[in-house]
């Protein structure tokens, strides 16, 4: 495993962000903050050699409240690492932000919804070997990352506790082609995206 420690780039960009996670936190009514963080850049092995990127956001507290994982095509910066990374890092949990198959430094080709059954896996049973995994872990996330979720759980593994999927497709041939047609509406707008 390589490992990476980020820096922010820019003390004001620092600033902005920290900021922006306290508001977000006052406005959906969370907790204080219960700890300090870090984040590392890390690579996370698949069984067929290909190596996914994700930040490990890591409580700086010996007794974490648990492990967050995160997997989706859409970058591991704004508006995720505030969403996810900070707010919970910050009250003590591990997260894991992951880049999926080709995507955001990810190794590999990305093919929509084609690996992400076999990749959850691995990136679980990596999870395992971490010192610092808690044991149990949940998924959150919406739109594709509902959909790696919805990948895990063909399988869910016992750490799982708890998936919280917000607006994510089970099955994506249903969602792009259910009338008949391609759903264009919905999904030229999300292809440019990915692109």
């Amino acid at each position: 495993m390589s490992t990476t420690l980020i820096r922010p780039a820019q003390p004001v960009l620092h600033t902005l962000r920290h900021l922006g996670g306290k508001a977000a936190a006052r406005l959906l009514g969370l907790p204080p903050e219960t700890t300090d963080y870090t984040v590392a850049r890390v690579r996370v092995p698949m069984r067929d050699g290909v190596q996914l990127v994700a930040d490990h956001y890591a409580p700086a507290t010996a007794s974490p409240s648990g492990t967050l994982l995160v997997r989706g095509p859409y970058g591991r910066g704004f508006p995720f690492t505030l969403i996810f990374g900070a707010l919970y890092a910050a009250r003590g949990y591990h997260v894991v932000l992951q880049s999926v198959r080709g995507t955001f430094g990810s190794g590999g080709v990305f093919e929509p919804m084609a690996h992400e059954v076999a990749d959850g896996a691995d990136t679980v049973g990596w999870l395992r070997e971490q010192p610092w995994f808690t044991g149990r872990f949940a998924s959150i996330g919406m739109s594709y990352l509902g959909f790696t979720q919805w990948a895990l759980l063909q399988d869910p593994p016992p750490e799982l506790a708890t998936a919280v999927i917000v607006v994510g497709p089970h099955d994506f041939n249903e969602s792009t082609w259910g009338t008949g047609t391609f759903a264009i509406n919905d999904f030229l707008g999300w292809s440019d995206m990915v692109a």
